[in-house]
């Protein structure tokens, strides 16, 4: 779906995807390396929303994932 998306005519200046996930979704991980190995793309992630600042300590940090570009 997201390589369909990505793939648009009215998409074509997009050659970023950015997303927040918590460590511990492997679903999420997983889709979202698959994602940058089919667009032939880097992801990277870093901490963004933090578990003590953001969330009071009742979610987990959020990581903040980038594909791209692509």
């Amino acid at each position: 779906m997201i390589q369909n998306l990505v793939s648009r005519p009215a998409l074509t200046d997009v050659t970023h995807i950015k997303t927040t996930i918590t460590r511990d979704n492997a679903a999420s991980w997983g889709l979202f390396n698959s994602v940058a190995s089919e667009l032939g793309a880097e992801l990277t992630s870093a901490p963004h929303f933090d578990a003590q600042a953001h969330f009071d300590g009742v979610h987990e940090t959020e990581h903040m994932v980038t594909i791209g570009p692509f």
